[in-house]
C-alpha cells in the first residue's frame, strides 16, 4: 500500500503552540486525539526525533485520568467509576422502583435512557433542581442512593468532582482545545480557568459542488464509485465520505463498498469479503450473526420458545453440525411453523428435534439437564455465575460452530470475552433469574459496538462529527437535504425547556440546530480542498430539497449507473411445460386443483405436483380457518343427516349446546394456547349468536330434508383423481336436490360463469352427482352481517339469494340447466386436460389470481412485469 499522508495536518498546531513540549492539547473525541498523535509519530519517524510534541488526549480521557490521580492523592473518596452497562442497569432500577399511577404506562428502558441523558446534561450544564422534572428528581435520588450503597460513581459525576478540584489549582501548562462544535458550561468553566486557546484550522476548500440523485442508494453508490476511482488513480491520497446517518445504515454502506471494490465477490459460498476502507461507525454486537445468536441459544433453557428465536437457532451456522444437519433443522422449523403457535413447549420441540436432527437435540438435552440440575428456571444467581453457566451452555451447543473462523469472526470471539468481562463487573449482589439475565445480555449486545481492526486505508467513511479537523484530499458529504441538515430539534423532556434554550443545550430548538449545522459546514470546509455535497431528491414518496445552508450552490442532477460486472454469456429457453402426468394416482387434490389451474397453470403445477405449500404465519389470534372448521362441526350437529325442516326447532333446542361444545373442543384441540377460560367463554357466545341467526334463516325456507352432511367422495374427472367432501345436500322434494357449501367468509358466485372458472367446487358436485336430481347450487354464508344464501337453480326454489337460471324464452328451464351443466363440463374438462398435459405457464387469469398467491417468489411474476 502506498504511504498515506496523516489524517491530521500538524501545520495548524505548529503555528499556534508556542511551547509544544509544555503544551496540552484537548481533543473533542478519542478518534481526533489518536489521529493527532499518529501524525506526530509519523513525523518523528521521518525526522528521527520525538522532540517538540505536545501531550494530546481527548477531554473525556483527560478528566478520567485526573479523577484517578485525585483518588490516589486522597483528594477524592475512592469510588469505582461504573461501566456504561452498570449505569443503564441502575437507572432502570431507579425508574422501576418509583413506578406509580402517573408513570405506569412508561417503558422502563426508554424512560431510563432519557433520564440518564437528562442527568448527564444537568451535570454538564450545571442545572439546579428547579430545572429538573419532578420525576427526574425522584429517579435521580433513587439512582444516587443506589450508587452510594454500591460505592460507585458514574463518569459524569466524576468529571464534575474533578473539575471542582482543578478549578482550585493554577494551570501548570499551556492548554489548547480542538474539534469542539459546542462546549458545555462545566467544561467551559475549566477552559476559561486555564485560559485555554482554541486551535483554529484554516479553511482549505477551493471548490464546492452540489449534486442531486434520485434516491439515497444511487447517491451512496456514486460517492463510493468516486472514492474508488480517485484512490485507484492516486493510491497515496485520501478520500472521505461523510454520512450523517452512518450509524443507522453502516451495513448498507459496507455492502455497497464490497460490491464496488470486488464486483465478483457476490457468491454466498465465497469467503467473507473484508472491505478495504475505514468505516468509523462500529457495528452493534447484536447485529453480528455470531454474537446475535447467543441470547437465542440461551433461550433453550426456557420452558417455551417463540418462533422467531427457533428460526434463528435452526438456521444459524454457529452451532455443532451446522452444515450436516442444516436441512434437517430447516425441516424442524417448517414442521413447527405449521402448528401456527407463537410459543411452543421445550419438551415438544426437543422431541421433534430428536427425530430429525440428533446432534442438535443432544446439545439441547445437555442444556436441559444443566437447567434442571441447577434449577435455573426457579433460582436467581449472580451475574458472575450466570456468565459461567452461559459459557458452559454455549459449549454444549457447539458454539461458535465447527467451521474455521475468519479474521473478523476471530475478533468477534475476543470481543465476546470482553462483553462477558464487562457483565462480570456488575456487583455480585445483583441476583437475576434466567429471563433477566438474557435481557441483560441482549441489552449489552445492543449497546456494545464492534469495530473490526483493519489497516489504514485511503477511503474513510465517517459520521458528521468525526470528520471535524481531519485532513483529506477529497470530501463527499451525503444526505445534505432540508430534512437532515439542520436537524430537527429534540429537547430533553425531563429538563426545563427555557433553561435548555438559555444555555444553548444540544437539540434544544431549531435555532440551536441551525447554528450547530453552520459550524459543522465550516468544519467540513477546513478538511479538504474539493468538497462535493449531495442529497437524494426522494425519501420514499417524500420529495426533498437541498439544505438551505447550501443555497449558494446550484444543484446538478446526476444519474448513477453501477459499473457492470464481467459479462457472462447466458442461455435462454422457455420452460413453461412440465412433463405430462403419466401416473395420475400420484396426484392428490380436490376441487382446488381445477380452481388453481383456472387461476394460473403454474399455481396448479407448483401446488399439486411440486407440492409447494403455504405456511401460514404464526399468530396469537385464532386463525380464521380453525374458526371456520369449528362452525362446520357445529352445523353438522345442528343439521344432521335425515333432519326434516319441521323437526328443526325441537332438534335445535336439544342439540344447540352440544354443537357449541363441539366447536369449542375443535378449536381447543388445535390451539389450546389460545382457548383459555375467558376466550372460550367469548367464543361460546359468538358461536351461539351465529348459530341462532343461521337457524332462524333455515326456518324461513320452504320445506327440506337434510340428505347428507360432510359427505366424502373419491372420484375421477377427465382422468384426474379427485378427493372431495360435500358439506351438505338437501332434498327439496323426492327428485330435486340442492348442494350447499358453507362459507364462514364472504360468499360470491361471480366466477361460475367465467371461461376459466376458478371457483369450481359446487360446479363439480353438480356434474359428479349424475342422477340428474341436482337442481340448485348454493353457497351458505355463515358470517355476521352476511347471513344468507347465494346460488342458482333450475327452477325457482323460493329462497332469497338463489336465482333461477335464465335463457331464451322458448327453452324450458330444464334444458337451460342441462346446457349450463354441459358448458361447465367442457370448461372443467379442458382445465383437467391442461393439467394432465403438463401446462405450467405463469399465466394468471387476472390480478385477483396473484393477490393472495404464495408462489410469487417462485414464479417471479413481479420480475416479468
Amino acid at each position: 500500500m502506498a504511504n498515506l499522508a496523516p489524517l491530521f495536518d500538524l501545520s495548524c498546531l505548529d503555528g499556534q503552540l508556542q511551547d509544544p513540549a509544555n503544551s496540552f492539547v484537548l481533543a473533542a473525541n478519542r478518534r481526533l486525539a489518536a489521529k493527532i498523535n499518529q501524525a506526530y509519530q509519523q513525523r518523528a519517524a521521518l525526522q528521527g526525533s520525538t522532540l517538540l510534541a505536545p501531550e494530546v488526549v481527548s477531554l473525556a480521557d483527560f478528566l478520567a485520568r485526573q479523577y484517578q490521580r485525585a483518588v490516589m492523592r486522597g483528594l477524592l473518596a475512592p469510588r469505582r467509576i461504573m461501566p456504561a452497562n452498570m449505569e443503564r442497569w441502575l437507572w432502570r432500577e431507579a425508574v422501576e422502583s418509583a413506578r406509580d399511577a402517573s408513570t405506569a404506562l412508561l417503558k422502563a428502558d426508554s424512560a431510563a435512557q432519557t433520564a440518564r441523558s437528562a442527568y448527564q446534561l444537568a451535570i454538564q450544564y450545571m442545572l439546579n433542581d428547579a430545572d429538573l422534572n419532578p420525576h427526574l428528581r425522584q429517579w435521580r435520588d433513587n439512582y444516587i442512593a443506589r450508587c452510594e450503597q454500591l460505592s460507585v460513581i458514574d463518569s459524569a459525576k466524576a468529571e464534575a468532582l474533578v473539575v471542582d478540584k482543578l478549578l482550585l489549582d493554577s494551570p501548570d501548562k499551556s492548554y489548547y482545545f480542538i474539534g469542539f462544535e459546542a462546549i458545555p458550561t462545566l467544561y467551559q468553566s475549566l477552559l476559561d480557568h486555564w485560559q485555554a486557546q482554541p486551535v483554529t484550522v484554516t479553511p482549505r476548500v477551493q471548490q464546492q459542488t452540489l449534486y442531486s440523485f434520485e434516491n439515497s442508494e444511487s447517491e451512496l453508490r456514486a460517492a463510493i464509485d468516486a472514492a474508488v476511482r480517485f484512490t485507484e488513480h492516486d493510491p497515496a491520497k485520501r478520500f472521505a465520505i461523510v454520512d450523517p446517518a452512518l450509524s443507522q445504515r453502516r451495513d448498507v454502506v459496507e455492502r455497497l463498498l464490497v460490491q464496488r471494490m470486488d464486483p465478483d465477490a457476490t457468491s454466498v459460498f465465497g469467503e467473507r469479503q473484508v472491505v478495504r476502507a475505514n468505516i468509523s461507525a462500529g457495528q452493534r454486537a447484536a447485529d453480528a450473526p455470531m454474537l446475535a445468536i447467543i441470547p437465542d441459544l440461551l433461550q433453550l433453557w426456557l420452558q417455551n420458545m417463540d418462533m422467531e428465536t427457533l428460526s434463528a437457532i435452526c438456521h444459524t451456522p454457529f452451532i455443532a453440525a451446522a452444515d450436516s444437519e442444516a436441512f434437517a433443522r430447516s425441516q424442524l422449523y417448517s414442521d413447527v411453523l405449521k402448528r401456527g403457535r407463537p410459543q411452543n413447549e421445550q419438551a415438544f420441540l426437543r422431541e421433534k428435534a430428536q427425530a430429525v436432527c440428533p446432534n442438535f437435540a443432544q446439545g439441547w438435552q445437555a442444556m436441559a439437564e444443566q437447567s434442571r440440575r441447577l434449577h435455573l428456571h426457579r433460582q436467581t444467581y449472580t451475574v458472575f455465575e450466570w456468565c459461567d453457566f452461559c459459557e458452559t451452555a454455549l459449549a454444549s451447543m457447539g458454539w461458535p460452530g465447527q467451521r474455521e473462523t475468519d479474521s473478523v469472526e476471530y475478533q468477534q470471539l475476543v470481543f465476546w470475552q470482553d462483553i462477558l468481562n464487562k457483565i462480570k463487573q456488575l456487583p455480585r449482589e445483583f441476583n437475576l433469574d434466567v429471563h433477566r439475565f438474557i435481557a441483560l445480555l441482549r441489552d449489552e449486545l445492543s449497546h456494545s459496538l464492534f469495530q473490526a481492526e483493519v489497516e489504514d486505508a485511503a477511503i474513510q467513511v465517517l459520521g458528521s462529527l468525526e470528520a471535524a479537523s481531519l485532513n483529506f484530499d477529497r470530501l463527499w458529504v451525503v444526505s445534505m437535504s432540508d430534512g437532515n441538515i439542520p436537524a430537527r430539534a429534540k429537547p430533553n423532556p425531563l429538563l426545563s425547556l427555557e433553561r435548555q434554550r438559555a444555555l444553548d443545550m444540544p437539540h434544544c430548538d431549531a435555532g440551536r440546530e441551525l447554528r450547530f449545522a453552520q459550524r459543522l459546514l465550516t468544519s467540513f470546509r477546513t478538511s479538504a480542498p474539493q468538497i462535493r455535497f449531495s442529497f437524494a431528491r426522494f425519501d420514499g414518496d417524500i420529495e426533498r430539497r437541498p439544505s438551505p445552508l447550501l443555497e449558494d450552490l446550484t444543484a446538478e442532477h446526476r444519474h448513477f449507473d453501477a459499473p457492470l460486472a464481467s459479462a457472462i454469456e447466458l442461455d435462454w429457453f422457455d420452460d413453461e411445460w412440465a412433463p405430462a402426468v403419466n401416473n395420475a394416482s400420484l396426484i392428490k387434490g380436490g376441487a382446488s386443483l381445477l380452481g388453481d389451474q383456472a387461476a394460473c397453470p403454474f399455481k396448479a403445477f407448483a401446488t399439486h405436483r411440486l407440492r409447494l405449500r403455504r405456511i401460514d404465519p404464526v399468530s396469537s389470534a385464532m386463525p380464521a380457518h380453525i374458526r371456520g372448521t369449528a362452525v362446520h362441526d357445529a352445523l353438522e350437529i345442528l343439521l344432521p343427516k335425515g333432519l326434516l325442516q319441521s323437526q328443526l326447532e325441537q332438534h335445535a333446542q336439544d342439540s344447540l349446546q352440544q354443537a357449541i361444545d363441539t366447536a369449542l373442543d375443535s378449536m381447543t384441540r388445535k390451539r389450546p394456547d389460545i382457548m383459555q377460560p375467558r376466550y372460550r367463554q367469548l367464543e361460546a357466545q359468538r358461536i351461539r349468536e351465529l348459530l341462532l341467526e343461521w337457524l332462524a334463516l333455515e326456518q324461513q325456507r320452504p320445506p327440506f330434508t337434510v340428505q347428507a352432511t360432510e359427505l366424502p367422495c373419491e372420484t375421477e374427472f377427465a382422468g384426474l383423481p379427485l378427493t372431495l367432501r360435500i358439506d351438505r345436500i338437501d332434498a327439496l322434494s323426492a327428485h330435486r336436490l340442492m348442494v350447499i357449501d358453507y362459507k364462514t367468509g364472504s360468499a360470491s358466485i361471480s366466477r361460475w360463469h367465467d371461461d376459466r372458472p376458478s371457483d369450481p367446487q359446487l360446479l363439480l358436485y353438480a356434474l359428479l352427482i349424475d342422477d340428474g336430481r341436482v337442481e340448485a347450487l348454493a353457497k351458505a354464508s355463515v358470517k355476521y352481517g352476511e347471513i344468507g344464501f347465494k346460488g342458482i337453480s333450475c327452477n325457482d326454489v323460493q329462497m332469497a339469494g338463489i336465482d333461477a337460471v335464465k335463457g331464451e324464452e322458448a327453452l324450458p328451464p330444464e334444458q337451460i340447466w342441462r346446457d349450463l351443466k354441459a358448458r361447465w363440463h367442457v370448461r372443467l374438462e379442458s382445465l383437467a386436460s391442461e393439467f394432465m398435459a403438463g401446462d405450467a405457464q405463469v399465466l394468471p387469469t387476472n390480478d385477483a389470481s396473484c393477490q393472495y398467491c404464495h408462489l410469487q417468489d417462485v414464479c417471479r411474476i413481479g420480475d416479468r412485469r
